[in-house]
């Protein structure tokens, strides 16, 4: 039998938590907390206040470079990037005490540096913490697992679903990785982390595909010899989008990379998966919104790649049309929108209409850091 870990109302399976109270204040102001999601791309801090079950977001910082990025300069990691932002987070308050808790908490891009490199830029963080008189929390390199559950927790607390038999599903692209997370209902299913939620038992199951991130799985795409065709036509030397043709070469990149092939293939077999209803996120969400397919099917969503990626002015086209469309790297939507329509459709076999994109819900941006600051917090109060 799995063993589940209680974390006060709220029960999560091989994790522990330290929370530091922030003051004597009284239980309905809530206590202060830092978190730093130190991503592939870069680095942004959150500052949330949390009492008994739920977590706000007072602010969000401006975006600092990558952690992973200070491998050859690591003296430099806290004062370049940690400092500044606790000081821009912290002149959002009016309490005087530095007494907040800071976590430092790494990502895809963190994983992918050595033991040895990691300590050394962690180590430098929290001693830049400790000198600006704040208290270090957790700082440290989470897991792709733990990175998903997070994520999930804010979801469906969010849709108000904790507790129900009718969860959510999430599945987040970022930079370098993408995680899936979803409840198999299954308590005999390997691998799967039991989380106990308002009473109720959930057997997550939560992978992260690193090398499987929209930048990285195009990175890798680029050295097959039909990468040329993920473009569309007046793009350096693209020879014109062909939808089945980039679809091929990512699938070459999926089976070249072993490890998590056989991670998405052991997801796309749990029963599970088909009967659940998922939000994208990030990259994913930014795709599928960019080809006005937030609730895309497997036809609807190849047409648009095709009828929009014929050339770059295209591309442009559809950005002057809605100006609220994710500018970011327009040259690379077309390649990105046929791994998201590979991943969903070719491997996972998603039913149409089962995954929805979304950037907030209930006008609220979904974040992993939130859910683990409920989490967090519940373990504070047990």
């Amino acid at each position: 039998m799995k063993k589940i870990y209680s974390l006060g109302s709220y029960s999560f399976s091989l994790l522990f938590f330290a929370f530091i109270k922030l003051t004597n204040a009284s239980e309905s102001l809530g206590e202060y907390s830092i978190v730093f999601d130190a991503g592939s791309s870069k680095t942004r801090a959150y500052l949330y206040q949390s009492s008994v079950d739920k977590v706000t977001q007072i602010a969000v910082s401006k975006d600092s470079k990558a952690l992973s990025s200070f491998i050859s300069n690591v003296d430099s990691t806290g004062n370049e990037v940690i400092l500044p932002l606790i000081k821009e987070l912290r002149s959002k308050i009016s309490n005087e005490d530095n007494n907040i808790e800071v976590n430092v908490l790494g990502t895809a891009g963190m994983r992918k540096l050595t033991d040895e490199q990691q300590s050394a830029i962690y180590n430098n963080v929290r001693q830049s913490i400790i000198q600006a008189g704040y208290k270090p929390g957790q700082i440290r390199t989470i897991t792709g697992w733990e990175e998903g559950v997070f994520a999930w927790v804010h979801i469906n607390q969010l849709a108000e679903k904790l507790g129900t038999d009718n969860t959510l599903g999430i599945i987040e692209m970022g930079g370098a990785s993408t995680q899936i997370t979803f409840d198999t209902k299954d308590s005999r299913l390997a691998g799967t982390h039991p989380i106990k939620l308002k009473g109720k038992i959930y057997y997550l199951w939560s992978e992260s595909l690193l090398g499987f991130g929209a930048n990285s799985v195009r990175s890798a795409m680029n050295k097959i010899n039909l990468q040329q065709t993920c473009y569309p036509l007046g793009y350096e030397k693209s020879l014109g989008f062909n939808f089945n043709s980039c679809d091929q070469a990512y699938d070459k990149v999926i089976h070249n990379d072993n490890i998590a092939y056989s991670k998405l293939k052991q997801t796309a077999e749990i029963s599970a998966l088909k009967k659940t209803n998922f939000i994208g996120l990030s990259a994913l969400n930014y795709t599928l919104d960019f080809f006005d397919n937030q609730k895309p099917g497997k036809e609807k969503l190849k047409k648009s790649l095709i009828d929009n990626c014929k050339s770059y002015d295209d591309i442009k086209i559809l950005l002057e049309r809605d100006s609220r469309k994710d500018y970011h790297e327009p040259q690379f939507k077309c390649s990105n929108g046929t791994f998201v329509y590979n991943l969903l459709y070719d491997y996972l076999k998603l039913d149409n209409g089962t995954l929805q994109g979304v950037k907030k819900y209930n006008n609220t941006d979904v974040r992993w850091t939130a859910g683990y600051t409920l989490l967090s917090t519940q373990t504070a109060k047990k």
